[in-house]
């Protein structure tokens, strides 16, 4: 059931739980049957012998009513079995398959690895021979081996007659399905319904499907006559019960039911009957429906029959009337109430609710669960599709893209890398790169570039050591293969040439494999014989055939160790090289001359000017000439601005600068020296600049400094000497914060732009077309710029890529000639003379002149023209454009053979036509032709880079990627990595640093720290510790060993500045036991204090309780005019540090007694600090006894001096001092006390918690008061806890009465009360009694006497003044400012607290000041209608006048607004002769007024609301509201008392309400335990706790035994006869009848009345005897009125409620030793702690044996063997009737507890001490008190044969303990034959784990051997008394080792 048939596990489980109420066994009985969780019945009776039996097999109670925390318990002797689980075991008839099938085929030595298929087993046998790829590279199968595996295919089924997935039988069972009246839809797929034979219908075919049929096959008719056919099979054809027509009854309704009327004479026949007649003789029937002989009727109720009414089990009867119910199926089932099947949920329509995405689970009647099916995520009835992709990039590898496809998902690997998407791998590098375990290896390989560029070659095999391995390396070894000369040796030794799979190196055992080292080979080894053992030098392979696309793989467990030996030696430093050589004399002066020798041997150099030298030295990098790639920029020693670029030039020869590099250098130890044929200029290619970041300061003192965020600097270090305020900021002015007029100036931030120089362009600065200097030849603007593109926009009449020419068709060295040639080509661009050369056939200077006539004779050439000379001059031939020669001769003008045409070494010259030709550009350049550049393939798609990567141009069109900070990897793939984890990110190592993905990481400062996350300051405890001018106040701090700066602030400091320090007077303090008082009066607590505030505060109370005063003199601050503030506002996350020149000391040291603190106790301590009068109190209520138990400590006092006691009322403090209420003076005294927590600093109550609970249960609360900085008040410094008020209450002399008797004689006053000698009449009562009559009255007046007048001091209620209501609260506003010295308050025990506020005043304290007034006296403002008053409690009532009017109060009009004002902002206020200032909340010049960041208002003292109020800004504005327990306006709140608010706070009306918090009262619980709930069972009126019932069916309706079972039912007895006149004499008066106590029957009568007892007053009683079953009502006695029932995580009756046995202990005094003693257990070990965590821990179960603190002797302890000693182990809760003699319980300790019977049989001892009391239950466990604490046996020694003595040694340790035991043995033998009759036998206890260790440990067993019985043991006749002389010892018997 555990795994296959859980639902069922379950259902049995829920059908063993009732979970609607808490039954005790008596309340079982008395039901019929409950209703399980199951929704299952079970049924409940009584066997003859008053067994309660369970279910249908009567399944027997034996124990009953064990209480627990959430119920109830009841132990039973079998199982309650559902239904609807029946059978337990599924009737399948299951079809099972077997398929044999084939595992992973894989190298043969890896088979283990493999797993078979899930859902098969693995077979013992394999296959050889199969094929597998071995190489993903090279396509390479190999032979292999495969598990076989045997694949069981099992069918589900059921058996015929069963059905559903759990195979449950038929309706009917499966023998008779349907009983055998139709067929079962059965099966596994089947739901159990019946189809019905044409005959029958019903769920199971149970009724004939024609109304007027019955029999076996529903083929008889019915012999109903005048009502409805019972029509079912077995009815008989009667007629349905109840369905007679009117006028007919019998069970065929076939006898009439005629009225009877014989002689005129009405029959007396029942209401209920009929009468029928045989002749003249006349019957009386009972109806149809009832039953009785026709003179009584009563109704048949059917749902009481033994068949109820022929219901099924599983249906409720409900009664509808006389022989008439109805059967309806319990919840879970369906059906007609005959027959009920169970419903599943499943096979609705709704499918029990479940979405169509999940699976739908049957667990048993109408309950089912669902389950989301695979694919699918929701809790069942919600079921969303899972996108497979958003876990674990839904089984990719990290580096495919996963996509998701109806619910599955397609895994793609980037580009670059090979795989399947389930794996996919890179390069060699790149694996190392991304894989964790060979990174650190990788690292290396990044250091040697000549190794970086090996790997990027193929067909290698890399063996990694792994992580671990690297790890493991020597510092001599890191230290020797790590430099860089010789690493290149180490990586290369680590990679083969060639591919090497596991499986070829298998074939390789013996040979050696040459490395990429020339000098190394490693030979291949399998040293264990084992196939997957291969070896390569001195490394195991731990993880194999790691593909990548260009080789595989290996990680090794160790690094090939090279000999360190046959290296050639390291080359010298470089000033070490420079000294040697002759070829660098110069270099070395100017190293020498500019002192960078040291520098350059520790950089990297090739050279002059000072600068000059420094720009031939790039610092940090390692550059071999065949590493420097095209397009490389390095910075220099002059900085990043100064950039060298390195490119190839036209002859592919690297330049640097355009300086050629000859190839020639020289290598140094960590330099190369790199030879120049000339000297670099110095070219400036990045210009970086200084950036300033604005914001606007903080508003602050104009007189002081300018203060700005963090990182932030002021744009002056003052303010300006004439500026006016501009905005206004919260200061403290004495006793209050209010706003002032303040300064405000902008901040700056500084940063660096990196950007190019002009003439540069791009990321990397690349230099503009032209030359340096010339940008775009002069002739043109560069785009330049870090996000330029280099292009040249030419001038006007310019062309070219680097505006090299002129536009065709221009010439000169502007460009600004045009050439004029109609039919001609001209000499144009910049050497142009702008002459024509003519085409064939023109001539002149512009070509504009046709030759029309051949005038040379036909000489020239086919490509020259004929030119007439100038005035007729001789003809000459000359060739035309294009063509060259002497014009006779012309051959065609090719310019491409000529410096290519004039095109650009990188440009293809393409002859056009004659003379005519194009200039390409090469591929990978761009340009005219003219002028080529390198063509930038950065530009387009980042050039093949990741997107988190830089491109670096490196050459025409060719780039390098590398992955940007934040990332790692080949540039062309980047992976993101955390900066955070290197160095923090760069955050301050006090920020956390966040990656935010993509590479981003954001600073931010912890929890206790402020700053901006790279500069983080924390709070002021740590500022103090780790800053060096803290120093001071830091030793002060260690010396007191104060750790109050640890709770946190807020807290002004004080530091000494450590010019000042001196030893001598710190060590006289604290010799003086003075040094805490000297170190806490440089703290101040609540506030951190500005100098600004400093400047206007006149004192402060320090956290040594004494005052510190401040002054302004010459401009500084002083305190106490001693000590100067020297450097003030050092902020911190918690407070505000100053720095002073002398140290604050709180008193002259001499004036001061020593103290010693560690050598007081709370006697000597009040005695030493004068607090006698209150410990005096302490003493008279009777606490110190208590106070010095365990329990309670440590505690925390809060002690009232003598002063403010003495300043108490007189009533008040002569009622505390009254024996009179000791118990109002110890709930006092408690209201003082916190226990269990000792709060040593005034900055824990404030910082952490705000409200501590105090021994009385009441609650403190502390808050700082606003008015002195410092002071800490207690709730609100009202004064007392809630719940005992300010109660003054007072004697007062209240008239009393003596007895009424004879004037002659009358009775004396009462027992202490006064006789004032005065007699006022009365009457006297008659006592005579007519008891012969059977009547008691209460006697009537007859006659007068008198009585005397007396007097009693008695105390009255009464509350101190400005208290009120009956719990004496304290009137709003509080003790020292009772509605805010504003008004007065209705106070008294009847006054309701109001404040009637005074003119001016408002507020539920009159706290505030109405509208119109200001100040602390709320003073009427005197401002005019155009003024704006400065109102309220802080204002100043100076008026603001509106533009156009002045005066003090705004009432001179001055007719037109002032020059100076015409310009004011609408958010800012005109102020004639200075101009517009900014109203409060916006800042700015009065012109331009903007609105401000508002402060926390609500950060200091909640924003001026209450304590207990919420505080809420919105701007400037704050919002006060009352908490939830609180009421009022917000500025004050009180709390609610619900004794008050509600009728008696809730409570019953016989429990008392005690105010004990806000919103909180206790009831005293009607005598129930304090935190039980308290349920009121006062439901009837009563008197002296008698009270009436009535049955619920009427008056007189219940017999003597039914009256005693109903005042059960109501926790109550019968009331007996004095109990009903004791009732009758307070009032009780009943004209009812009911029984009483001994089956007596009467009533209480007050007055005489006919109808009641015959006008007799008292208790009329019945004759005796009384037939007990007669009907009566019942009075009943109950005195208590309420129900106790313990919470849930307790254990108890209401009474008393025990939570876990430590809460236990901690509860009763009497134990207060031993648990003080586990306590200190606990505090001193680990041990101990684990021990008290298992006490407390609610699952545990032991039993506790518990001494009394009176069987301790004095200073007696107990071990921690001890203690344990006293519990049992767990699972072991025994009670005291479960206590057997002889009977053993094994402690925790291990050891055995013994049971013995004491002197009689109720009294029991545990190992020979006397229980005293038992069975006090805790949740875990039970305690049981014994006399004394017990003694652990000592520890078993063990000796091990091989570390003991010698043989000889051993010998005679084995003979002595042969005679021991022998002698033992015979001492044992003589005692039982002694001692026949005792019941003593020897026992073997085995331990737990003996069995267990049997095996492996030599551990001997131990056999314990319990006392034996003595029949003259001593008897416990006194507890507690001494002990005799003959009393055993308490030594435990010996354990005897056995070996």
């Amino acid at each position: 059931m555990l795994n296959d048939a859980k639902p069922k596990l379950q259902e049995l489980l829920r059908h063993h739980v009732y979970s609607k109420a808490v039954l005790t066994v008596d309340e079982l009985s008395s039901l019929p049957k409950i209703l399980t969780m199951a929704n299952q019945i079970v049924t409940i009776s009584v066997s003859n012998n008053g067994e309660i039996l369970l279910g249908e097999k009567g399944v027997r109670l034996v124990t009953t009513n064990i209480v627990a925390s959430n119920g109830i318990i009841h132990m039973i002797d079998g199982l309650l079995y559902p239904p609807s689980i029946l059978p337990i075991l599924p009737h399948r008839c299951d079809i099972i398959d077997y398929k044999i099938t084939v595992g992973e085929c894989v190298h043969c030595s890896y088979l283990y690895e493999t797993e078979c298929p899930a859902g098969s087993t693995e077979m013992d046998k394999h296959q050889t021979g199969c094929f597998y790829l071995a190489s993903t590279l090279a396509h390479k199968q190999s032979l292999g081996c495969a598990k076989y595996c045997n694949t069981t295919k099992q069918v589900a089924e059921c058996c015929k007659g069963f059905y559903g997935p759990d195979c449950k039988p038929c309706i009917g069972g499966f023998q008779n399905p349907c009983y055998d009246k139709g067929v079962c839809f059965d099966g596994i797929q089947g739901n159990g319904s019946c189809g019905c034979q044409s005959n029958f219908k019903g769920l199971a075919c149970h009724i004939c499907s024609d109304p007027s049929k019955h029999g076996e096959n529903c083929d008889e008719e019915c012999r109903c006559v005048h009502g409805l056919c019972d029509n079912r099979p077995g009815s008989g054809g009667v007629c349905r019960r109840g369905t007679c027509y009117e006028g007919y009854s019998g069970d065929r309704c076939d006898k009439k039911a005629t009225p009877c009327n014989s002689d005129g004479l009405q029959e007396h026949c029942h209401i209920h009957a009929y009468c029928t007649h045989t002749g003249l003789q006349t019957t009386c029937v009972c109806r149809d429906g009832y039953e009785g002989d026709g003179h009584s009727c009563s109704p048949i109720n059917l749902c009481l029959k033994s068949n109820r009414g022929g219901c099924d089990t599983n249906a409720d009867c409900v009664y509808v009337g006389p022989g008439n119910m109805s059967c309806v199926c319990v919840e879970g089932w369906t059906g007609d109430g005959k027959v009920c099947v169970e419903i599943n949920n499943c096979q609705l329509e709704s499918r029990g609710g479940c979405s169509p995405n999940a699976n739908c689970n049957h667990l048993g009647p109408g309950q089912s669960e669902c389950v989301c099916k695979t694919g699918y995520m929701g809790n069942g009835i919600v079921c969303d599709l899972i996108n497979p992709c958003r876990k674990n990039n839904g089984g990719c590898h990290e580096l495919a893209k996963c996509k998701a496809m109806n619910g599955t998902r397609n895994c793609t690997c980037p580009e670059g890398f090979a795989g399947d998407g389930t794996i996919c791998y890179g390069s060699l590098l790149e694996e190392m790169d991304l894989n964790q375990l060979m990174f650190l290896f990788h690292i290396r390989i990044i250091f040697c570039p000549a190794v970086l560029q090996e790997l990027s070659g193929g067909n290698l095999t890399v063996l990694v050591p792994s992580e671990q391995a690297m790890n493991n390396m020597t510092s001599h070894e890191t230290s020797f293969w790590y430099s860089r000369h010789h690493l290149p040796h180490f990586l290369r030794a680590h990679i083969l040439p060639g591919i090497y799979l596991m499986e070829d190196l298998e074939g390789l055992v013996g040979s050696r494999l040459p490395t990429l080292n020339p000098l190394t080979s490693w030979e291949i080894s399998n040293s264990s014989g084992c196939k997957n053992e291969i070896q390569i030098g001195n490394a195991s392979i731990i993880k194999r055939n790691l593909p990548a696309t260009n080789g595989y793989i290996h990680i090794i467990d160790q690094i090939l160790r090279l000999p360190m030996s046959g290296f050639p030696p390291e080359p010298p430093p470089l000033m070490g090289f420079l000294n040697s050589s002759t070829n660098f004399t110069l270099f070395r002066q100017y190293a020498l001359m500019y002192n960078l020798s040291e520098s350059l041997n520790k950089t990297n150099s090739s050279v002059l000017d000072r600068d000059v030298f420094r720009y031939h030295v790039i610092h940090s990098s390692v550059l071999y000439p065949d590493q420097l790639s095209d397009g490389l920029l390095k910075s220099t020693l002059l900085g990043n601005d100064y950039q060298v670029q390195f490119h190839l030039n036209e002859k592919n020869q690297t330049v640097v600068n355009n300086v050629p590099i000859e190839g020639t250098f020289y290598e140094t130890y960590n330099t190369v020296l790199i030879v120049l044929p000339q000297v670099l200029k110095v070219r400036r290619n990045r210009c970086s600049r200084e950036v300033y970041l604005t914001s606007d300061g903080r508003c602050t003192d104009c007189k002081g400094s300018p203060r700005c965020g963090y990182g932030f600097k002021p744009i002056q270090e003052q303010f300006p000497a004439d500026m006016k305020s501009n905005c206004q900021y919260r200061k403290r002015f004495n006793r209050r914060r209010k706003w002032t007029q303040g300064c405000a100036i902008k901040c700056l931030h500084s940063t660096l732009d990196h950007s190019c120089c002009p003439g540069f362009f791009g990321h990397e600065c690349f230099k503009c077309p032209g030359d340096v200097g010339s940008w775009c030849s002069g002739n043109g603007r560069c785009k330049d710029g870090v996000f330029g593109t280099g292009e040249c926009s030419c001038y006007e009449g310019f062309h070219g890529t680097a505006c090299e020419d002129c536009e065709p068709g221009r010439f000169g060295v502007n460009c600004s000639s045009e050439c004029v040639c109609d039919h001609g080509k001209c000499e144009d661009g910049l050497a142009g003379s702008g002459r024509c050369l003519c085409y064939k056939g023109w001539k002149g200077s512009s070509c504009s002149a046709e030759i029309k006539d051949d005038a040379c004779g036909g000489v020239c050439d086919e490509n020259a023209n004929c030119i007439t000379g100038p005035q007729g001059g001789a003809a000459a031939c000359l060739c035309v454009a294009g063509y060259e020669g002497n014009g006779t001769y012309c051959k065609e003008l090719d310019l491409c053979s000529r410096s290519n045409g004039g095109c650009s070494e990188f440009a293809v010259c393409v002859k056009v036509s004659a003379g005519v030709r194009t200039c390409t550009c090469k591929e990978a350049y761009t340009g005219d032709g003219v002028v080529c550049l390198e063509l930038d393939g950065c530009l387009v798609n980042n050039g093949g880079c990741h997107k988190s990567a830089d491109c670096i141009r490196t050459g025409p069109n060719i780039t390098a990627c590398h992955c940007r900070t934040g990332f790692r990897g080949s540039g062309r793939y980047c992976l993101a990595a955390n900066p955070c984890r290197t160095n923090n990110g760069g955050c301050s190592r006090y920020a956390r640093c966040v990656y935010l993905g993509e590479g981003q990481k954001n600073c931010t400062c912890t929890r206790d720290h402020i700053g901006d996350g790279v500069d983080c300051r924390g709070n002021t405890f740590f500022e103090v510790y780790r800053t060096p001018e803290n120093q001071y106040l830091h030793r002060m701090l260690s010396l007191s060993k104060t750790r109050t700066l640890n709770d946190g602030g807020p807290v002004t400091v004080f530091v000494p500045v450590m010019d000042i320090y001196n030893v001598t007077i710190i060590e006289e303090w604290r010799l003086h036991g003075r040094l805490p008082d000297l170190t806490l009066n440089h703290l101040v607590a609540c506030e951190s204090l500005t100098l600004s505030d400093l400047k206007t505060t006149e004192r402060v109370v320090s956290l040594s309780g004494h005052m510190l005063h401040f002054s302004v003199q010459q401009g500084s601050v002083w305190i106490n005019n001693r000590s100067r503030i020297v450097k003030s506002d050092y902020t911190t996350n918690d407070g505000i540090i100053h720095h002073i020149d002398t140290l604050l000391t709180p008193y002259q040291l001499q004036d001061k007694p020593p103290l010693q603190p560690d050598r007081m106790n709370f006697t000597t301590a009040a005695a030493f600090y004068g607090y006698s009068r209150f410990f005096k109190l302490v003493e008279d209520a009777g606490l110190l006894p208590v106070l010095k138990m365990g329990v309670h400590q440590p505690f925390t006092m809060f002690w009232p001096s003598d002063q403010a006691l003495s300043s108490l009322p007189a009533e008040q403090q002569r009622l505390l001092s009254s024996p009179d209420h000791r118990e109002v003076l110890a709930a006092t005294v408690k209201a003082h006390i916190i226990r269990n927590v000792k709060l040593t600093s005034t900055l824990q109550l404030t910082k952490y918690r705000k409200e501590y609970r105090t021994m009385h249960g009441s609650t403190l609360k502390f808050s700082c008061d606003k008015t002195l900085v410092g002071t800490i008040l207690i709730n609100e410094n009202q004064a007392k806890p809630p719940g005992l008020g300010a109660h003054c209450d007072d004697l007062e002399n209240r008239t009393s009465y003596g007895r009424c008797d004879m004037c002659l004689f009358p009775p004396p006053c009462p027992i202490g009360h006064q006789d004032t000698g005065k007699v006022e009449p009365c009457p006297i009562r008659n006592r005579l009694n007519y008891r012969r009559f059977g009547y008691y009255p209460s006697n009537p007046f007859s006659r007068t006497g008198c009585k005397r007048v007396c007097q009693s001091p008695v105390w009255v209620a009464k509350c101190c003044k400005n208290h009120y209501g009956r719990d004496c609260q304290v009137c709003p506003g509080g003790v020292e400012a009772p509605c805010g010295h504003g008004g007065a308050c209705d106070d008294g025990t009847r006054g309701s607290g109001t404040c009637r506020c005074s003119s001016g005043f408002s507020g539920k304290a009159c706290e505030r000041c109405r509208t119109g007034y200001f100040g602390p006296n709320c003073t009427a403002c005197l401002c005019g209608p155009k003024g704006r008053c400065d109102q309220g409690m802080e204002g100043s009532g100076q008026c603001t006048c509106q533009a156009g009017w002045k005066g003090e109060t705004c009432r001179i009009d001055i007719g037109s607004i002032p020059e100076e004002c015409r310009e004011c902002h609408a958010q800012a206020d005109c102020f004639p002769g200075s101009g517009c200032r900014c109203k409060p909340g916006f800042r700015g010049n009065g012109t331009s007024c903007s609105p401000d960041p508002p402060p926390d208002l609500c950060s200091l003292y909640n924003g001026g609301c209450h304590q207990s109020a919420d505080c809420n800004q919105t701007g400037l504005v704050i919002n006060c509201t009352c908490q939830s327990d609180y009421r009022g306006d917000g500025f004050s709140c009180e709390p609610i008392n619900r004794c008050v608010e509600e009728t008696n706070g809730g409570c019953s009306d016989f429990a008392s309400c005690k105010f004990t918090g806000p919103n909180e009262r206790a009831c005293d619980n009607g005598e129930c335990h304090p935190v039980a709930s308290c349920k009121d069972l006062h439901y009837h009126a009563n008197t002296a706790g008698v009270y009436h019932l009535r049955s619920p069916e009427g008056k007189y309706k219940m017999n003597y035994s039914e009256a005693a079972a109903a005042c059960q039912a109501e926790g109550a007895a019968l009331a007996n006869f004095t109990q009903l006149g004791d009732a009758q004499q307070l009032g009780m008066h009943l004209c009812v009848a009911g029984w009483i106590e001994g089956g007596r029957v009467g009533y209480p009568t007050r007055f005489p009345s006919v109808k009641c007892g015959d006008n007799h007053v008292g208790l009329v009683m019945y004759k005796e005897p009384v037939d007990q079953s007669s009907k009566y009502d019942t009075y009943c006695y109950r005195l208590r009125d309420v129900s106790c029932t313990c919470p849930t995580g307790y254990v108890g009756d209401g009474d008393f409620c025990n939570g876990v046995l430590t809460n236990v202990l901690a509860t009763y005094s009497s134990f207060s030793i031993f648990y003080k003693l586990l306590l200190d257990y606990s505090d001193s070990t680990s041990d101990g702690k684990q021990l008290v965590e298992f006490l407390s821990h609610r699952k545990s179960e032991v039993t506790l044996f518990v001494p009394y603190n009176d069987g301790f002797s004095p200073n007696q302890t107990l071990s921690g063997r001890d203690l344990e000693y006293h519990i049992s182990t767990n699972h072991s809760r025994r009670l005291f009737k479960d206590l057997r003699p002889e009977e053993v319980i094994t402690s925790r300790l291990g050891f055995n507890l013994t049971v013995s019977h004491g002197k009689n049989e109720t009294s029991k001892l545990v190992n020979k001490l006397l229980l005293l009391d038992w069975d006090i239950p805790a949740v875990n466990g039970i305690i049981h008190i014994i006399e004394k604490p017990l003694s652990a046996p000592p520890p078993a020694i063990y000796y091990d044969a091989s570390k003991g003595h010698g043989h000889s040694s051993g010998t005679v340790a084995a003979i002595l303990v042969s005679l021991l035991l022998a002698c033992v043995l015979a001492a044992l033998g003589y005692y039982v034959f002694k001692h026949k009759t005792d019941a003593f036998r020897f026992q073997y206890f085995r331990d737990e784990d003996e069995d267990a260790a049997a095996g492996g440990s030599n551990k001997p067993a131990l056999v314990s051997i319990p006392n034996p019985l003595y029949s003259g043991s001593r008897a416990f006749t006194e507890p507690f008394g001494e002990t005799g002389p003959g009393e055993e010892p308490a030594e435990p018997p010996k354990i005897l080792d056995l070996d």
